[in-house]
């Protein structure tokens, strides 16, 4: 494994938007099993989007 020099934070393409998901979806599961509904109502559609999202990007890849 080398430094990416021209990616961000010097890692391999695409690795910012897992990390970024990653997160969200870990947060957004804590919520859910914190029984905030507040925030979970919010959190689900818009982890919904994102993780449909960057697995359709995967797939064009």
């Amino acid at each position: 494994m080398y430094f990416h020099y021209d990616q961000p934070l010097g890692l391999p393409r695409g690795s910012v938007r897992a990390i970024l998901a990653t997160l969200l979806v870990i947060a957004t599961l804590v919520a859910l099993f914190l029984k905030d509904q507040e925030v979970s109502r919010f959190l689900v559609p818009l982890v919904s989007v994102i993780v449909g999202y960057y697995f359709g990007r995967r797939s064009v890849e």
